[in-house]
């Protein structure tokens, strides 16, 4: 198990482009406290959180996100309508000019879908985020315990 997490990690490496420190602007994209819980084994889904802010004057859209770590990432949104959690794929997420949108747990948030391993504290997982305006920007979510947030 550790040996397969280790090839996953050195995969994940050399697929990923450079990330995107905190604070990093890229075209304009500032991403932020991104993270996301580790899986007990056998999970086969996750969330990952993280912050966006749209340092322009002009709008940009979030229209997809990658990572090699999961068969495919979802955008979704949360409510609470009579009492009822419900969840909402999304197609796009707006963001603003000037603003900033923040993906965290009961809000929108990140599903990754199909994880090709456990994911284990202490470790980060490579992301891309594609916006219409920035284009591809990498980032890496940090894998905080289960319990933390």
């Amino acid at each position: 198990m550790r040996l397969c997490l280790a090839l996953l990690a050195c995969l994940c490496a050399l697929i990923a482009p450079a990330a995107v420190g905190a604070g990093t602007p890229v075209r304009g994209i500032v991403v932020s406290d991104a993270w996301m819980r580790a899986t007990p084994p056998g999970a086969s889904v996750a969330a990952g959180y993280l912050v966006i802010a749209n340092g322009t004057s002009r709008e940009d859209e979030l229209l997809a996100v990658s990572t090699p770590a999961a068969a495919r990432i979802e955008m979704h949104s949360s409510s609470v309508k009579d009492g009822i959690m419900r969840m909402r794929m999304l197609t796009s997420v707006r963001v603003a000019p000037r603003a900033t949108v923040r993906f965290e747990p009961g809000g929108l948030h990140l599903m990754f879908i199909e994880l090709r391993a456990p994911l284990v504290a202490g470790a980060t997982v490579p992301v891309t985020l594609r916006f219409r305006r920035a284009g591809a920007v990498p980032v890496r979510l940090e894998v905080r315990a289960l319990s933390g947030g």
